[in-house]
Order: structure tokens, then C-alpha cells, then sequence
């Protein structure tokens, strides 16, 4: 179980840095008038900063709590951090096909 955490985590780590790489290059895109397009630009945005917090929570979390839980329980506590960290990932990216959606109208 502790392979599934790592490469859960690698992975998601790796998709944050592309995030924050992302950010400035999103910020030259800013709409100056309020339609649709600036609508789906607000949603992408406030996804791309709020993915690297949710992750950085996460990550956090994994961080103490491996040290505070006791042996037996360490591959529990490794499958929900893995699967918490995918599950962001997965709200991240419909957020983002969303935001893609409402800019496309």
C-alpha cells in the first residue's frame, strides 16, 4: 500500500507544479469585459489556486499523521491519503473541463 501513496502523491505533485507553472500564463488571459468567457476564466483561476492548497493540505496531513499512527494502521491511513490526494486531482480537472466549457459559449 505504501507504493500506491507514493506514486498517488508523486503524481499529484506533479500536476501541481504544472498548475502553479500555469498560473501566471492564465493571469495574461484576464477578460476585460463580463461574459461567458470571463465567467469560465474566474472558475479556472480559483481552480488552479485552490488545487495546490487542497493538495498541499493533504500532503501536510500525510506528513504528521505517519508519524503519529501506530504500524498496523500506517497502510490504512496510506490508502486514504492516496485515494484523498486522487480524488482532488479528479474535482481539480472536472473543475477545469467545466471552466473550459462555460469560456467555449
Amino acid at each position: 500500500m505504501s507504493e500506491f501513496c507514493h506514486l498517488a502523491l508523486w503524481i499529484t505533485g506533479g500536476v501541481v507544479v504544472l498548475c502553479l507553472l500555469a498560473l501566471p500564463f492564465w493571469l495574461l488571459g484576464i477578460p476585460g469585459v463580463e461574459n461567458s468567457f470571463a465567467k469560465g476564466w474566474a472558475i479556472g483561476f480559483y481552480t488552479l489556486g485552490a488545487y495546490p492548497i487542497a493538495w498541499l493540505c493533504v500532503f501536510v496531513s500525510w506528513l504528521i499523521a505517519r508519524k503519529l499512527v501506530s504500524a498496523e494502521h500506517l497502510p490504512v491511513l496510506q490508502q486514504w491519503i492516496g485515494a484523498g490526494s486522487l480524488v482532488i486531482l479528479a474535482l481539480a480537472a472536472a473543475m477545469m473541463f467545466y471552466a473550459f466549457r462555460v469560456m467555449s459559449r
